[in-house]
């Protein structure tokens, strides 16, 4: 099946609603976004993962991401974007954790957000249960095969995960990790995002358009930028691996 990506990067403007005027709020949201740019430095223990929903031609944007996070929510796992209150919490093991993928996976086998949700719970699963425990091998290579089908692009979760199983499964398949991560590289849409968001930004300005939509749209696109050096520094890292 073929589907247009998008890629949703959070952005909280939650500093807003403080005491900060709104434009100020804005900028201070635009300042932590171009320290983060310029510093080129990222730290894949603490990075914040990310959802890549599929985008919908006949569903307004917002209802068509709120019907995937419901069909997440609805396996019972918790969103892995940080802001969304929710009341759904992580199983205390990973054998139950296993169990509620597994059987959730199986009965939406045909569920055209399977990969939504694979990106979120296989995420959730690594970062809780697997991460340096050497003794589940076996499960993190599962998982973590799971994420590069599921097109994700938490390549910072991959480098971790591909550094922990490369003793284990040899070079040889890690490289044909790093054979599937490129060719999904190849083909996001994250540059056109970027593109166009810039397009669209410099006719704003040239309409001397300052409103709170362009404003946004600017932190969107800083956002955007942001995700696109991240996943430059990881693929790096992931090459010397």
């Amino acid at each position: 099946m073929s589907y247009k990506k998008i890629f949703l990067s959070v952005v909280i403007l939650g500093c807003c609603n403080s005491g900060f005027s709104q434009n100020r709020g804005f900028d201070a949201i635009l300042r932590n976004l171009n320290s983060k740019i310029s510093a080129n430095n990222f730290n894949a223990q603490s990075d914040v993962d990310v959802i890549t929903y599929k985008s919908s031609t006949t569903i307004p944007y917002i209802e068509n991401i709120n019907i995937q996070k419901k069909f997440i929510l609805s396996s019972g796992f918790p969103l892995v974007n940080p802001g969304f209150d929710n009341t759904h919490t992580m199983p205390k093991t990973f054998e139950e954790a296993d169990l509620r993928y597994r059987n959730f996976k199986a009965k939406e086998i045909n569920n055209q957000y399977l990969d939504v949700f694979i990106q979120d719970a296989a995420c959730l699963i690594i970062r809780g249960y697997l991460l340096g425990q050497t003794s589940k091998s076996g499960p993190l290579r599962y998982y973590t095969e799971e994420l590069l089908q599921s097109h994700t692009q938490n390549y910072g979760l991959l480098y971790l995960a591909f550094k922990q199983l490369k003793p284990v499964v040899g070079e040889k398949k890690i490289n044909e990790y790093k054979s599937i991560l490129h060719s999904d590289v190849i083909n996001k849409s994250q540059d056109k995002a970027l593109n166009n968001m810039q397009v669209e930004l410099n006719r704003q300005s040239k309409n001397n358009d300052s409103s709170h939509f362009t404003k946004t749209q600017e932190i969107t696109l800083k956002s955007l930028n942001l995700s696109q050096r991240r996943q430059e520094y990881y693929i790096q890292k992931i090459d010397s691996l």
